[in-house]
């Protein structure tokens, strides 16, 4: 039952923090067309995610990365915004477009792995 409360608490913890901080980004941010909000969000917890994994185990890994972490990124935003770009841009020609979104999709997951990586050193 603890775990579970672990992961509950974490995740609402962090759904809260990635709706403020969409919120917040998203207004000062709403003409460049990249998800700039979601890449900064997913970024910020990769590099916690790597910290997490190297510094704690059992309820509190639990608590921070799977509840915590888990909730503040989010894959599904994520794909849901390349693709809408994906869409916007396709008037501009399929080839521009998809080009965006592969430039997009690998920035984002290079990112991703780097700051998890980078996470992971602090931690460690």
């Amino acid at each position: 039952m603890m775990t579970i409360f672990a992961v509950v608490l974490g995740a609402v913890i962090g759904s809260v923090i990635r709706a403020s901080v969409e919120r917040q980004l998203h207004h000062r941010v709403h003409m460049i067309h990249f998800p700039v909000a979601i890449f900064v969000i997913n970024s910020i917890g990769s590099l916690f995610g790597g910290i997490v994994l190297a510094t704690t185990d059992g309820n509190m890994r639990l608590f921070l990365l799977t509840g915590l972490a888990g909730s503040l990124t989010t894959f599904s935003g994520w794909a849901h915004a390349i693709s809408f770009e994906f869409y916007r841009k396709k008037r501009a020609g399929t080839t521009m477009a998809s080009l965006w979104v592969v430039g997009a999709v690998l920035l984002s997951l290079v990112t991703a792995m780097v700051l998890a990586w980078v996470g992971w050193m602090i931690g460690s």
